[in-house]
């Protein structure tokens, strides 16, 4: 959680799905819950659905959930209670949670959304992505304001391992603010600054590049590693990067 008091985590069986979370000075469990994970109609034939995505809110008491199944939701650490769920409709795909939790990106067909989680509404009308580009990864900005897309371009001048990253201001989605082609290689993850002035992008080469909101890289890439980035994060400060590679 934000304030380091408590931590959350799933696990899940075959038929079955676990949501713990702890408080971490005493590491009394304060929540668990489980739940069956057979898909809609009980057909444990086509397989169960699973948590793809688990994050604290900032007040800590809330959790946002991503199911595979296509729902989205709010619950309660303390009492388990479900604060507000949506289902997400046939053909729209989850892509991103904001930092903070309150923001999530959605895809439909070649639109992409920010949502806000409290409503399950759209807070726009959308971008949209290119003919003959793929939409790899997505990142929203803490306050819902910014949003970046990485994608893969198909065929023309550009080779397939070239990605371009766009950056949006969502109060004008007509046109990107940023768009920079990227050669040889593709963006895997990518994550906001706490004050959304900064961008970190992890390839999967193993490298990781920082850039301004306009499309400017600060500094050089950071020192390579032998595998793909799969998680970067600034820290609340924005002062430090966290980053992962498998």
């Amino acid at each position: 959680s934000p304030d380091g008091t408590r931590v959350a985590l799933s696990d899940a069986s075959r038929l079955s799905i676990h949501i713990h979370a702890w408080d971490r000075h005493d590491t009394r469990e304060t929540w668990s819950v489980e739940e069956h994970s057979a898909n809609a109609g009980g057909d444990e034939s086509s397989g169960p659905y699973r948590i793809t995505d688990v994050r604290f809110l900032p007040n800590a008491r809330q959790i946002s959930i991503v199911r595979s199944d296509g729902r989205v939701g709010i619950q309660d650490v303390v009492s388990g209670k479900v604060e507000c769920e949506t289902q997400l409709e046939k053909g729209v795909e989850f892509l991103a949670f904001s930092p903070t939790g309150d923001y999530y990106v959605v895809k439909r067909d070649k639109i992409v959304q920010v949502w806000e989680t409290r409503t399950c509404l759209p807070l726009h009308r959308g971008v949209v992505v290119r003919e003959r580009e793929n939409l790899g990864c997505a990142s929203i900005s803490h306050d819902g304001t910014r949003l970046a897309l990485a994608t893969m371009v198909e065929g023309l001048w550009h080779t397939a391992e070239d990605g371009v990253l766009r950056i949006w201001d969502i109060t004008n989605p007509e046109s990107p603010c940023a768009s920079v082609v990227i050669s040889g290689r593709r963006i895997s993850v990518m994550a906001f600054s706490p004050n959304a002035h900064l961008l970190a992008a992890g390839y999967d080469d193993g490298t990781v590049r920082i850039w301004d909101a306009v499309g400017f890289p600060c500094g050089e890439s950071l020192v390579p590693e032998l595998d793909c980035v799969r998680h970067v994060a600034f820290s609340s400060k924005g002062r430090m990067l966290f980053f992962r590679t498998y």
